[in-house]
């Protein structure tokens, strides 16, 4: 029982590391976006120029994955690690034989 609690907390620990990756990347991209979509380069040049547009289309996509991943970040600081349910429930480690 005690491997499967250090089981346990290496896999969340490698989930939520590989999270803060996503959420580091995501956030550098959001900024990036978002500086672009106010550049003086992107106003419009004519009716049919929507690089503006499209830029702020792109940064609330980003923005909303940075929330998405910060969100999931979050729920797996919720799982409980320790622990002793007799039925399979959110957080539980379940080894199968087949």
């Amino acid at each position: 029982m005690e491997n499967y609690k250090k089981l346990k907390i290496a896999i969340v620990a490698q989930l939520k590391e590989k999270v803060q990756k996503d959420l580091e990347t995501a956030t550098a991209a959001y900024e990036t976006v978002k500086r672009l979509a106010s550049d003086q380069d992107m106003k419009q040049e004519s009716k049919y120029d929507t690089r503006g547009i499209e830029a702020g289309y792109l940064a609330g996509a980003q923005k909303k994955r940075v929330d998405e991943l910060g969100l999931e970040l979050n729920l797996l600081d919720e799982i409980v690690l320790d622990h002793n349910a007799d039925a399979v429930c959110v957080g539980s480690l379940v080894s199968m034989e087949l």
